[in-house]
């Protein structure tokens, strides 16, 4: 993930420090820095309005992530592969 994303945060230039990934399917969406792991979260939950120019924005974000053709999820504390059905 580090290396398809360049070695930044999905959402800004800043360096990633987060496995992002869906709460409900456990799917590993991409990395994110910590500030916008935060503010992600307050976007999704519609407390907050995304700051980000595109292609940069959470909408877009959550809409194609990143990570999603690596087919990585998170299940319990570890992250394991999914297989296709």
């Amino acid at each position: 993930m580090f290396e398809l994303q360049r070695g930044r945060c999905a959402c800004c230039l800043s360096s990633p420090g987060v496995i992002d990934h869906d709460h409900r399917s456990g799917a590993v969406r991409g990395l994110l820095c910590v500030s916008c792991n935060k503010l992600e979260g307050m976007y999704f939950r519609r407390e907050r309005m995304c700051f980000h120019e595109a292609p940069y924005c959470f909408e877009e974000y959550l809409r194609k992530p990143p990570a999603f053709p690596l087919r990585w999820q998170k299940k319990g504390t570890t992250f394991t592969h999914r297989h296709r059905r």
